[in-house]
């Protein structure tokens, strides 16, 4: 306050004084001035701080690009507005992970105008064409489509590669047609991978190339629209970095259609739903998922939401009595699958062994907590079992197709 009255002081005495008086009043003033500047160093010290703060922020940012605001142009399709973003040339930032083209330039974006779809921001990527795919998110109800999953060598769409890619189309709710390969990765498979996936180094050497598998999978789909399981996240922006570049993609995904209509479920994995809705069916495959997962949409679909018992009469009942543990890994199936045979043929199974337990399925151990470094806790039991006996997935095989071989061998 001080301050300011100095200043009013000095103003005033040379707009309206004059002589002796002139020099006088600001002398005083500035006097006064110093004085309270000395008071009042610490408050002084702050805005000079202040100043010289806000002085670099505003210089730094002055020297960014200049990035004008998008151009909003009218399609042929009058259900949406095309947004064209400016290209942006920075070689000072880090491009996002959903901004990474060659030239960092930021992607054609689509805005929905009616309830139909939902776009999802186009995924710019390191593509061999110029085509930059838009996706739509559908929200009607499809009878024409195509099912579709993949199988990977990693979650890193940048650095890992396709190895198994499948799809099964629907026209008029009816199955039509299906489309599996394999595709060459041109790299060895982490041992986990192929524990996960089944897919083994031979089955993919002499595979197809990527482009190839990308090229026949998008004559395959035609115009129609693409469902499958976290296909938002994972498995279409995985396509596109491998070169997938349909302009336009309409697709839509069961796993937050799952989630809005079956909120109660203890997760919405597509095993999960598989159980829900009692759908017998092999799943260490991306073709039998392909399977499963229209048979989930058809219901999810039609809101049949209901919980559904498997079926499991057209099995014989070969392992009645029995009850198995699993410990390990399997190429040929996964756990959940073998467990699900072991139900389907009338035994049981318990995920622990315990003094109940008749046989051990005894599989590759990967795990990197064992016990003495080699054997499972379950491997360990059955060992100093009398009870529960250790056999492979092949000996399980051979008791649920005819339990008399088991019997006399």
């Amino acid at each position: 306050m001080g301050l300011v009255v100095a200043i009013i002081l000095i103003y005033a005495a040379y707009k309206l004084l004059g002589g002796f008086a002139k020099f006088v009043i600001p002398a005083i003033a500035i006097i006064y001035a110093i004085t309270l500047a000395v008071k009042y160093w610490w408050l002084i010290a702050i805005v000079a701080i202040g100043t010289v703060v806000w002085y670099g922020y505003d210089k730094k940012m002055s020297n960014k690009p200049n990035v004008s605001k998008p151009e909003v142009h009218k399609t042929q399709d009058a259900n949406f507005e095309e947004v064209h973003q400016p290209n942006v040339n920075s070689s000072s930032q880090e491009p996002t992970e959903d901004q990474v083209t060659p030239d960092n330039n930021l992607s054609k974006i689509e805005v929905p105008k009616s309830n139909d779809t939902e776009i999802e921001n186009t995924v710019s990527i390191p593509v061999r064409e110029r085509v930059v795919p838009t996706v739509h998110k559908l929200r009607r109800k499809l009878t024409d489509f195509v099912v579709f999953d993949i199988e990977t060598t990693g979650l890193n769409r940048y650095e890992n590669e396709l190895t198994q890619v499948s799809a099964v189309k629907y026209r008029n709710d009816k199955l039509v047609e299906k489309f599996n390969t394999y595709v060459n990765p041109h790299q060895i498979l982490d041992k986990n991978i192929t524990f996960l996936t089944g897919i083994t180094n031979e089955m993919v050497t002499n595979a197809p190339e990527t482009e190839t598998v990308i090229q026949q999978f998008t004559d395959f789909i035609e115009d129609l629209p693409l469902v499958g399981h976290n296909i938002y996240r994972f498995d279409i922006p995985f396509l596109i970095a491998k070169g997938f570049s349909v302009q336009d993609i309409y697709a839509l995904d069961t796993y937050p259609l799952s989630n809005n209509k079956l909120p109660k479920l203890k997760n919405h994995k597509l095993p999960t739903l598989k159980e829900y809705y009692g759908i017998v069916n092999r799943s260490h495959n991306s073709l039998n998922d392909c399977e499963t997962n229209a048979i989930v949409y058809q219901n999810l679909r039609d809101d049949r939401l209901d919980q559904v018992e498997p079926d499991y009469s057209k099995f014989e009942k070969t392992l009645v009595g029995l009850r198995f543990s699993i410990t390990g890994q399997f190429i040929e199936k996964g756990r959940d699958e073998i467990a699900e045979e072991i139900i389907e043929h009338g035994g049981k199974y318990t995920k622990t062994v315990t003094k109940l337990t008749n046989y051990l399925i005894d599989g590759t151990q990967i795990a990197t907590n064992l016990v003495d470094g080699k054997h499972s806790s379950s491997e360990l039991k059955a060992m100093t079992s009398d009870v529960t006996k250790i056999i492979s997935l092949d000996d399980f095989e051979k008791m649920a197709l005819n339990k008399s071989k088991q019997e006399t061998a």
